[in-house]
């Protein structure tokens, strides 16, 4: 039992620094809203009760991948438990409308009006299911997050200082549900099947998502250049 329970978790090792590196972002983003107490809950503590309750399962850990997406959805459902726990709560809208939704929002954001000017990023904001608006801030954690970000968003080289404060705004002014959605693929590393798998999702709206994302970053990036 003890081998069967160190190769479990010894496999477990390939994906786990995504995993943490997933829920702290987004615990950190929740205190920074007030949705979350601060300093209540870990990343460490998320990510070995999911690996706990996996193992429990007797999940086979000989399929990284299944075992991965496992993870990455106990981790999201333990994430809106908090968040319920701690009052929060959202109109019962099906994800999938949602994104829809969002999507539209960011195209109507940066279509053209009469003269041809883009209309204002703080649009996107005006979305009525939102969560009450708190102040949002954004975490790039790492050397590898931040790479991972800038690729996602179509930035070639390493931006300078004033470029990833764009950066950093844009991302704080995302759609919930689109964000999420983009932190899955650059936090967790997760790739579009599994990310549609994850949220029961078909893989072209995801990658809908990512591609809508990549080009509204490049019209914000125009816009707010001038």
């Amino acid at each position: 039992m003890k081998k069967v329970k160190d190769d479990f978790f010894d496999r477990a090792q390939t994906w786990l620094p995504d995993l943490q590196r997933y829920i702290a972002a987004k615990l950190k983003q929740a205190e920074a809203q007030g949705l979350l107490p601060k300093h209540m809950y870990s990343a460490s503590e998320l990510s070995d009760a999911v690996l706990l309750e996996l193992y429990k399962e007797r999940v086979p850990s000989a399929n990284l991948k299944s075992v991965k997406v496992r993870a990455f959805s106990k981790a999201k459902q333990k994430l809106d438990e908090l968040m319920k726990r701690e009052s929060v709560h959202q109109k019962e809208i099906p994800l999938g409308e949602i994104i829809d939704n969002e999507l539209r929002l960011m195209n109507e954001a940066f279509s053209t009006d009469g003269d041809g000017d883009l209309l204002p990023l703080e649009e996107l904001d005006d979305i009525s299911y939102h969560q009450e608006d708190y102040k949002k801030q954004y975490f790039l954690l790492s050397d590898d997050t931040r790479r991972s970000v800038y690729r996602a968003l179509g930035i070639e080289a390493e931006p300078e200082e004033d470029e990833t404060e764009k950066v950093e705004y844009f991302l704080r002014h995302l759609p919930e549900e689109t964000r999420n959605i983009f932190e899955l693929y650059t936090f967790g590393s997760l790739p579009v099947g599994e990310i549609a798998g994850l949220l029961s999702l078909n893989e072209e709206n995801v990658e809908h998502a990512l591609v809508t994302i990549r080009q509204t970053y490049k019209s914000f990036v125009k816009t707010y250049s001038r």
